[in-house]
């Protein structure tokens, strides 16, 4: 599953900071990491493709490293089943808690005009807002630190663009390669480790 070029939604605004792909190894590696062994035993292996772009806040003339607030991400994950797709969704809005200092639960606005999601969650940080969307062909969509109104065009680009690629097709460079050696995302993942707690934060997803 690619993400198609979203450049001129985003504008002069952001600019592509890495991308590749979020592999089944990686998937069950973040359950494990958050203590869901069940989903990484049971609900990974229903892992049908997924990738990610990190997008960095355009700096003119800055030569200063990003820091993890410069940086929004686009998160796109298909599963072989409804009961995957919504475990996982589920399982992500969970981990907001454990990585943001600052975390609050929002009411999802009402879907106005079809196509809707079949379940949603909004929580707040202080890098801005993290959307995850589980959608009725099994797709989750993952938005963190972009606005709402940005993060809905950018859904709606993903589900008219998308094609979905198996396991088995040429794969991009897969997070645990590119991502995690990227120095900004060093020291995030540094601050996910901190931040784990032992039982998991439940949250609904509307």
């Amino acid at each position: 599953m690619q993400i198609p070029d979203l450049a001129s939604l985003l504008g002069k605004d952001y600019e592509v900071f890495d991308s590749g792909s979020f592999g089944e190894l990686d998937v069950r590696a973040l359950l494990k990491q958050f203590g869901d062994k069940h989903g990484a035993t049971d609900f990974a292996p229903a892992w049908q493709g997924g990738s990610y772009i990190a997008f960095k806040k355009t700096q003119p003339g800055s030569s200063v490293e990003p820091t993890t607030a410069d940086v929004a991400l686009l998160y796109v994950s298909h599963w072989k089943t409804s009961q995957a797709a919504e475990h996982f969704a589920r399982f992500y809005a969970t981990t907001v808690a454990k990585r943001y200092q600052q975390a609050v639960v929002k009411d999802v606005p009402a879907c106005a005009a079809a196509p809707c999601p079949a379940g949603a969650a909004l929580v707040c940080t202080e890098e801005g807002p993290v959307i995850v969307e589980e959608w009725p062909d099994n797709t989750v969509i993952v938005s963190e630190s972009f606005d709402s109104t940005t993060a809905a065009k950018l859904s709606a680009a993903v589900r008219s663009a998308y094609v979905v690629h198996h396991a088995s097709a040429t794969p991009l460079p897969e997070l645990s390669l590119r991502l995690y050696a990227v120095p900004a995302f060093q020291a995030f993942q540094a601050r996910i480790a901190e931040e784990i707690v032992r039982q998991a934060v439940s949250i609904p997803i509307q």
